[in-house]
């Protein structure tokens, strides 16, 4: 790989490592810079160690290590930056073996949650931009509930039958 600048060209060359079942064992890097980063996994082959090494203005290498639940999620994930006395945490939090929240303090930034946010948002919420442009009547029929018809909305606006409606909630 080549890199371009106003002021110089520098090029690097990697050499990647694999195990024979093709988990990424180390990358090696040559040239106008140096380096290597090496990969650990648990007997589940899941990463629990990426040693990325020191680098340029680092006191020592740059480590991330991750924690895994028995359904192989991540629930943890520490970051050692190599420069910094604090370091990243990061734990995440699941609700029927799905992602709904992380939680953690950053090196830069400090303490955090992310709930129904960025990778969490598992529901739109209503805004100008939602639900949309359009409106839409209905006619309340005699018998039906609220719940009922929420139910009967949710799954045609994103594209499901009662069919399939009933075969989630059953398998629920």
């Amino acid at each position: 790989m080549r890199t371009v600048t106003p002021k110089s060209t520098k090029t690097y060359q990697y050499t990647y490592d694999y195990y024979g079942d093709g988990r990424e064992k180390s990358i090696r890097a040559f040239g106008d810079a140096s380096g290597n980063a090496t990969f650990t996994y648990n007997a589940n082959d899941k990463l629990v160690m990426m040693n990325q090494g020191r680098g340029d203005g680092q006191d020592r290498d740059e480590i991330s290590r991750y924690a895994y639940d028995n359904d192989d999620h991540i629930v943890a994930k520490w970051h050692d930056n190599g420069k910094d006395g604090a370091r990243d945490r990061i734990d995440y939090v699941y609700a029927q073996g799905n992602p709904v929240a992380e939680t953690g303090t950053a090196i830069q930034g400090g303490a955090y949650t992310a709930i129904d946010t960025r990778n969490y948002a598992l529901f739109e919420n209503y805004g100008k931009d939602f639900p949309g442009g359009t409106t839409s009547r209905y006619t309340v029929k005699g018998g039906e509930t609220l719940q009922g018809l929420a139910n009967t909305l949710w799954a045609i606006r994103n594209g499901l039958t009662m069919l399939g409606l009933l075969v989630m909630l059953t398998a629920e």
